[in-house]
């Protein structure tokens, strides 16, 4: 099976997201790999993938801090 940029982006919202669970299309609930293991997921597929989108991401925690 290919890798596509859909599948790119999936693995994008799967770590942008911050639910540790997942719907599958097919209406299953699953848990979500831990954020490493999606990062170096997303890493292997975009090397697969030719590297279109081997792009560097940083994501920042926010924290709420009583205000």
């Amino acid at each position: 099976m290919a890798i596509d940029e859909d599948d790119l982006a999936d693995l994008d919202a799967d770590i942008a997201s911050p639910d540790a669970e997942v719907q599958n299309s097919d209406g299953k609930r699953v848990k979500k790999r831990s954020i490493d293991e999606l990062l170096k997921a997303k890493a292997a597929a975009a090397a697969a993938a030719g590297g279109r989108r081997a792009s560097r991401v940083s994501y920042i925690r926010i924290r709420d801090e009583g205000c």
